[in-house]
């Protein structure tokens, strides 16, 4: 078994095998798209090791969209694909975010657009005489206020006002707003079936009855981008109030103030109606939008894939999505953006990925766009290693464009196509990338942390306009998770929703879905719904671990209630929110495998992820995260006893590393250059290989260097081809007349 796996290794990383480990760009038509054109595009695709491409309108895009032209141009592009092998990917929209189909169902106008919850405050001064009422006023209140709180008010809705007796004061109004008119054409609302439905018939359906037979085959699935039911406001539906009082069980109306100031009405406090407004609303968008594309898909054969906006925060996700993980048990093929030539935050991959592993699928990265014309094949390792370590494993490369024409070329590049310098050696990444990912694709994940997401506890202090207190939770919840992947403690979290849903405890440990786990973090949090409260006491009545996080949550379901708090005192390990506090509790709990030292401490500079690979053999996967200048060495110790090997995804080859045994451990010195990564499998069958582990790792020499050019002194640039030399600024005159001095060049 053991020497099939390392064939199948090797010859996934040579050019048109392993398709579904090779990735898919963004492909954006932009032009007029011309079918030999987008046949040639494809082969190009193919020689530098890609295994398929998502066709994705896009600005510029000269052929009428999802016209009879338009559905030339797929047909040829999958008659291409299935001739290579490939995979024909579609995209649900005319550029994004998903849903509005090019206009066509916005275009309705009326309840087919989007709609958000807003206020307004109207200081009455002494010029004021009348208040005119928006046209889809919800409720208005006469105010005396400071800051967020109010000191006195009284509801006028529907009132005449006599302006000069409430001078000094404040006019505040609760409204609906749509976000576009019909005329704009806009977005749609996503939370109502109805306009979700239309989005489904127009874009879906079309493909299916044109597609249909290739659909599961050479068309994979459908990519979905960017939906959103809110845009830091509230988002709204005409039956959203109906929902609320079914699903919460009061009327909403009388608390509109509470969403926007802390001010508790009717009995109720502000941070109870602001969870339970947005747990609301992250329910219908699940419901009526993304479990709609879901089951559309199951029924035909597709796959679901793409993203949500803004997944990267607390704050952010409920400013546009309300929540992110519920969305990815409905979709067959998660997925997440990260732009930006950057490591930013482990959330965004580590929510998507826990979801993908406890339903066991996939997880797609929209990756590299934005991080400009001369991000390298190094930057693309350095931000691909990453992601993969922490659950990504497919690459949507973001983008490659069909045309450099005009402003074409500025669209968020970099651009991968034969236009790019280093064109010829793109598949040396690409192949990486696809022995990487079938290696990450093997076997099981070894987690036995499960950290309980809080975005119910960021509801309650949610306002959109005041991100302070989202983002301190934010920044704790970053503490727990930094820690744990900086000293080598894999997890997954656990969402509220799916939890409800899906978790049990079996022998000891909380089970959700394929994974068990012996630990639960609770992070930081102020409320949690009373399920997990229930599923937790299970776990703690079969002998579970928890351990719970300062400071201890004050709310069950949004509201004031002690019991989870009391639960946690008896049940859980209490600490502080401080990394040396945590891994010390956690070393007496949970087994650490691996260990990475540098300089005599933890390198969490490394991350890891482990795999249990079946017939005795684990893959530990290890992953610079810095660009260090200088190569460093670093200290592994694995509590597994057995060969290690490195397999690496560079050339293929399978080779024993030489080791020490140190006690129970066995122990390598492995250098890290940067962005330096390792793909380490430990076969329990075989002995240790006993030596110096420096040996085993080569350094550049002329033997093993693809190409090196010498820089002369001086050297001269020389175009190849037209349209290819990007200027920002530049002076300029038109057909003779008077020069333009230097401007930003927008075309």
């Amino acid at each position: 078994m053991a020497d099939e796996l390392a064939k199948a290794f090797r010859e996934v990383g040579e050019i048109g095998k392993g398709s579904w480990f090779r990735g898919a760009p963004f492909w954006s038509w932009n032009d007029k798209l011309d079918p030999e054109e987008l046949r040639r595009q494809i082969h190009e695709f193919h020689q530098q090791g890609i295994g398929g491409f998502f066709m994705h309108a896009r600005i510029g895009l000269d052929t009428p969209y999802m016209s009879e032209e338009w559905m030339q141009a797929v047909a040829a592009c999958v008659d291409e694909a299935k001739r290579l092998g490939m995979l024909a990917w579609l995209y649900d929209e005319d550029k994004w975010p998903s849903g509005f189909a090019g206009g066509i169902v916005s275009g309705r106008g009326g309840d087919y657009n989007q709609q958000l919850l807003r206020f307004r405050e109207v200081p009455v001064d002494w010029n004021m005489r009348e208040f005119i009422p928006h046209d889809r006023s919800l409720a208005v209140y006469i105010v005396t206020r400071k800051g967020w709180q109010w000191l006195e008010w009284r509801n006028v809705t529907g009132q005449p006002l006599n302006m000069s007796e409430h001078r000094g004061k404040v006019v505040v109004e609760f409204f609906v707003e749509r976000t576009f008119s019909a005329e704009q054409r806009g977005y749609i609302d996503v939370m109502n079936p109805k306009v979700v439905e239309a989005f489904i018939r127009v874009t879906h359906d079309a493909y299916r009855e044109r597609f249909g037979d290739e659909f599961g085959k050479a068309i994979p699935g459908i990519f979905t981008d960017e939906p959103q039911c809110n845009r830091q406001a509230y988002g709204w539906t005409p039956e959203f109030p109906r929902e609320f009082k079914e699903r919460r069980g009061y009327d909403l109306l009388p608390h509109l103030p509470s969403l926007f100031y802390e001010v508790n009405l009717n009995g109720r406090d502000w941070q109870k109606v602001r969870h339970d407004y947005l747990q609301t609303m992250t329910e219908l968008f699940v419901e009526n939008f993304t479990k709609r594309l879901y089951e559309w898909c199951e029924t035909y054969g597709l796959q679901l894939t793409g993203h949500l906006m803004a997944e990267d925060s607390l704050w952010s996700q409920i400013s546009w999505v309300g929540a992110a993980m519920p969305h990815y048990e409905f979709m067959q093929f998660p997925g997440i953006d990260q732009l930006g030539r950057n490591l930013l935050t482990p959330l965004t991959m580590k929510q998507c990925s826990s979801v993908a592993r406890q339903f066991g699928r996939r997880v797609l990265s929209e990756m590299f766009g934005t991080s400009g014309w001369n991000a390298s094949m190094e930057d693309q390792k350095w931000m691909a290693e990453w992601q993969f370590v922490l659950g990504v494993d497919y690459v949507c490369q973001h983008l490659s464009l069909f045309s450099l024409r005009g402003a074409r070329k500025r669209d968020f590049p970099p651009s991968f196509l034969d236009h790019q310098p280093y064109w010829r050696y793109w598949h040396l990444v690409n192949n990486l990338f696809a022995r990487t990912t079938f290696m990450l694709r093997q076997g099981r994940p070894v987690t036995d942390i499960l950290v309980l997401h809080p975005i119910s506890s960021a509801w309650c202090i949610y306002h959109p306009q005041a991100r302070t207190h989202c983002e301190n939770l934010n920044q704790q919840l970053l503490t727990v998770v930094k820690t744990l992947i900086g000293h080598h403690y894999d997890f997954d979290f656990g969402d509220e929703f799916i939890l409800k849903h899906h978790g049990k405890v079996e022998e000891g440990k909380l089970c959700v879905g394929l994974c068990s786990y012996k630990v639960v973090i609770i992070p930081p949090s102020i409320s949690w719904f009373d399920s997990t409260l229930n599923l937790l006491e299970q776990f703690a009545e079969a002998g579970g671990q928890i351990v719970a996080v300062e400071p201890l949550p004050e709310r069950v379901n949004g509201e004031t209630d002690e019991r989870f708090a009391r639960f946690l005192r008896r049940k859980a390990k209490v600490v502080r929110n401080d990394p040396e506090d945590l891994v010390k509790t956690l070393s007496r709990l949970v087994e650490r495998r691996l260990s990475v030292l540098r300089d005599g401490k933890e390198a969490t500079n490394i991350a890891c992820q482990e795999r249990d690979l079946g017939d005795r053999q684990r893959l530990f996967y290890l992953v610079n995260t810095e660009r260090n200048p200088e190569e460093f060495t670093a200290k592994v110790e694995i509590s597994v006893k057995g060969q290690v090997q490195i397999w690496d995804a560079a050339t293929g080859s399978v080779k024993p590393l030489p080791v020490r045994e140190d006690g129970e451990k066995i122990v390598a010195e492995i250098p890290f250059a940067s962005a330096q990564s390792y793909l380490l499998v430990v076969d329990e069958r075989q002995k240790p290989v006993i030596g110096d582990s420096s040996q085993a790792f080569s350094h550049p020499t002329p033997e093993n260097t693809v190409h090196a050019i010498s820089l002369c002194p001086r050297w001269q640039i020389e175009l190849h081809d037209l349209n290819a030399l990007t200027l920002d600024y530049c002076d300029y005159r038109i057909d003779g007349g008077e020069w333009v001095e230097r401007q930003p060049v927008t075309w």
